[in-house]
């Protein structure tokens, strides 16, 4: 089996993943290489790791490292008996492209590699370095990390000149920042170095460096100085008498490759009418690994007014600028990974490596554009830019993203993972437990008030404590459920489930996702939804943002109440204002009583559907005095009521 890179990649690691649903016994004894050519199938490439001769197991993956790393364009795999049949499911190809590298290459030989052989110990830097040292002890050359040209080179005399164990120190604490460093042994250099220790155990991210080299030993060490955490290929590496060379060989990625792609996946994940927060993802980038950190710097405008709450996607900006127009930009603080901003005069704002950007004092009902830069130490990335409105006063939206995986979805799919989560305004939750997972918002404030899991697949009480949790959810509230890998159907409370979410499949078997949203409370709103999916289409996806819903604030105008008959009033009214925020109407509830009875003493209810303007009330006394009035019924609940009205049935 190939795969073509289509440009030559210095490959680092692949991770090959078994199948799950037959054949696990096949993948064993195989070989991976990495090339230039598929002559003979590939097997006169240079090979990654070593022949993997144990089964791998169903749905297992495993990690082969390329050590050094390997530079090719066909990447193939194939099993090393004469006959069999090779399966698997996927394969993922880490590394590099080969003009966003460093290829380095140190080799320290010692006394008796030079006195029996000659050998003379080396250092290679792409094709910008190469040169062998003579003279006995350690040699320090230090290369710039956007250019890799050198910078400096010194020779110690760590066997003959004990000032070594002052200026060698002294030297290395002094080198300039963002270079990558090597320090090599040559021949014999083990009385006048132990002082350098403690910087070279910094430079190289090695604490065990030892103090008692001896003659004959062989030692190379790879360091770097500058502002990232932890680079993966700093390394050391000693070999005693008779097992030298001790050879470095790697790839360094530079620091000069400025982001290619732009920052993806902006979403806003919580807005109000004074505040925004939004979330991106890294550029989808080869070269920005965990060890080429990126910053990023957020820019926001005031180009014009939208309509409330809208976001729209957009990718370009007027002359790739941003300009304040009467408004404010953000100071920033960080907490919790996240930047939060107080507002100040100006445009732009470096974040660091922060992925969230929270604004405040902003003005209600106004239409701001944010867009995004990533950057390296060589400079910006294409900028992505989004269109946020703010809401009207005391309006909310929030971002869910809900993601339901069963079996296949966690085992070996492309994108598997085993667990399904919700995340609410960016705030990601991750369930492992088979069966139904539960959170549940306040509808006015988008804030958790509960979060329960049931393993029905496990546990036979798991559907009463289900029924029971649901009988215990505060009506109104937002509940939102996934399914996380099976679901025992005989232990699913069918009858508790649909009376709190109606939305609910009428179906729903254990081989399908299943992600839902829905309101328990008295009607519904467009961002109620339900979603199912199956191994063939993979995980039950649901990504929307919901406008948290508020009180009907106005009464339905009762324009009349007319008697009909001595046992019938009819009742006139106009509808009552409602919008996105209320939803619609669900009902209109009629109260009625007996004008002789108290006020407060309760009375008789009726319902009329949402779709009527008019009713007539039946069952009543003759004769009587009636008071009448009506409210509407949405989603958060009950409307005020209208003014009330008297009148009197007709005669018998």
């Amino acid at each position: 089996w190939a795969v073509d890179l289509e440009r030559e990649i210095f490959v680092t690691a692949i991770r090959i993943t078994n199948r799950a649903d037959c054949c696990w016994t096949d993948l064993a004894n195989f070989d991976i290489r990495v090339g230039a050519n598929l002559t003979d199938g590939g097997k006169r490439n240079s090979q990654c790791g070593p022949t993997y001769t144990d089964h791998v197991g169903g749905a297992r993956t495993v990690t082969v490292n390329c050590g050094p790393p390997l530079l090719g364009r066909f990447v193939t795999v194939s099993i090393t008996e004469a006959e069999g049949t090779l399966n698997f499911c996927e394969l993922e190809v880490y590394g590099y492209h080969r003009e966003n590298v460093f290829s380095v290459k140190a080799i320290s030989y010692g006394t008796k590699n030079y006195t029996d052989l000659g050998r003379l110990s080396q250092l290679i830097v792409d094709d910008t370095y190469n040169e062998t040292f003579v003279n006995w002890g350690h040699y320090v050359i230090s290369f710039d990390m956007t250019t890799g040209q050198k910078i400096a080179q010194k020779h110690f005399d760590t066997q003959n000149d004990s000032s070594a164990l002052t200026k060698m120190p002294v030297y290395l604490q002094n080198l300039r920042s963002e270079i990558f460093v090597f320090v090599i042994l040559n021949r014999a250099g083990w009385k006048y170095y132990q002082t350098s220790i403690p910087v070279l155990g910094t430079l190289s991210g090695h604490s065990n460096i030892s103090d008692q080299l001896t003659w004959g030993d062989a030692w190379t060490l790879l360091g770097y100085k500058g502002i990232l955490p932890s680079p993966s290929w700093r390394n050391s590496v000693t070999k005693n008498t008779g097992h030298s060379p001790a050879i470095i060989e790697d790839v360094i990625p530079k620091l000069s490759v400025p982001p290619a792609l732009p920052s993806s996946s902006i979403v806003v994940v919580d807005l109000t009418s004074s505040s925004f927060t939004i979330r991106w993802s890294r550029p989808p980038d080869i070269v920005t690994e965990n060890e080429l950190p990126l910053k990023y710097t957020v820019c926001v405008s005031e180009p014009g007014s939208m309509a409330d709450g809208s976001v729209v996607n957009a990718s370009t900006m007027v002359n790739s600028s941003l300009v304040m127009v009467n408004s404010t930009v953000s100071n920033s603080t960080l907490v919790n990974d996240s930047m939060v901003h107080d507002t100040v005069d100006k445009n732009c704002e470096s974040v660091g490596d922060a992925t969230s950007y929270t604004m405040t004092g902003l003005r209600p009902q106004t239409d701001y554009v944010v867009s995004v830069k990533a950057h390296s130490f060589a400079g910006f990335g294409p900028e992505t830019a989004v269109h946020v409105a703010t809401m009207k006063n005391d309006s909310r939206k929030i971002y869910v993203e809900l993601v339901s995986r069963i079996g296949p979805d966690v085992s070996y799919r492309l994108d598997a993972q085993p667990y399904s989560s919700i995340t609410v305004g960016g705030q990601q939750h991750n369930f492992v437990r088979h069966g139904f997972n539960f959170i549940v918002l306040h509808p006015k404030t988008g804030s958790q008030v509960m979060q329960r899991s049931f393993n029905t697949l496990r546990y036979p009480s798991s559907s009463t404590q289900m029924a029971e949790f649901l009988s215990t959810v505060p009506k109104p509230s937002i509940i939102l459920m996934v399914v996380y890998h099976q679901a025992n159907l005989d232990r699913f409370p069918e009858n508790a489930f649909l009376s709190a979410c109606p939305n609910a499949p009428s179906s729903y078997t254990k081989h399908e996702s299943w992600s839902m949203i829905c309101l328990y409370g008295f009607g519904s709103m467009p961002w109620v939804t339900s979603l199912k999916s199956d191994a063939k289409r993979g995980p039950a996806v649901i990504k929307t943002h919901i406008l948290l819903p508020k009180d009907l604030e106005s009464a339905p105008n009762l324009t009349s109440v007319v008697a009909t008959s001595s046992e019938t009033l009819k009742l006139s009214w106009t509808v009552p204002m409602t919008d996105n925020y209320t939803g619609d109407i669900s009902y209109y509830q009629i109260c009625y009583q007996r004008s002789s009875t108290p006020t407060d003493s309760g009375c008789s209810l009726v319902s009329a559907g949402s779709n009527l303007t008019e009713v007539e009330i039946n069952g009543l006394l003759p004769y009587r005095e009636y008071r009448v009035k009506i409210r509407g019924v949405v989603a958060l609940g009950y409307g005020p009521y209208s003014d009330v009205l008297l009148q009197t049935t007709l005669e018998a």
